[in-house]
């Protein structure tokens, strides 16, 4: 097996990622080549909010939206990222936001349950770390 660091295989884990929310299936529509990719960001402090690079440099997607509970931080993430629309609650955002793809950049323990109703509402999930800590999740 090679000797792989861990920043070589986060490295190759975005872009395989990206590749998933680029040409993954879904229930909504496909877009055209000519189209962009609208992602929404879950948690828009610490770790979700540095997405905006990686989602840029596809060249195929936007951040349209930015979920937080955190008022003052959503709305300087939104700034930040060039994000049009921002939300303090993520289901809000799932329903109201006309959304591609989700970015799950919350504490731990919210990743499953978030991942899942974005799922559910076919959307694409980027879930940053691991998405479930047992089995039942």
């Amino acid at each position: 097996m090679p000797n792989v660091s861990r920043r070589d295989f986060l490295k190759g884990s975005l872009g395989v990622a990206g590749a998933a929310l680029a040409i993954g299936t879904s229930a909504r529509p496909v877009l055209g080549a000519n189209e962009t990719l609208n992602i929404g960001i879950a948690g828009s402090g610490g770790r979700g909010g540095s997405f905006r690079a990686a989602v840029e440099a596809s060249g195929m997607a936007r951040v349209h939206a930015v979920g937080d509970s955190h008022q003052a931080r959503r709305d300087e993430s939104a700034e930040k990222l060039g994000a049009s629309e921002k939300y303090l609650d993520f289901e809000e955002m799932l329903d109201k936001s006309e959304l591609d793809a989700v970015i799950v950049g919350t504490p731990m323990p919210w990743h499953a349950p978030m991942s899942i109703m974005a799922l559910d509402r076919g959307l694409h999930v980027l879930s940053e770390v691991t998405a479930a800590v047992s089995i039942d999740e």
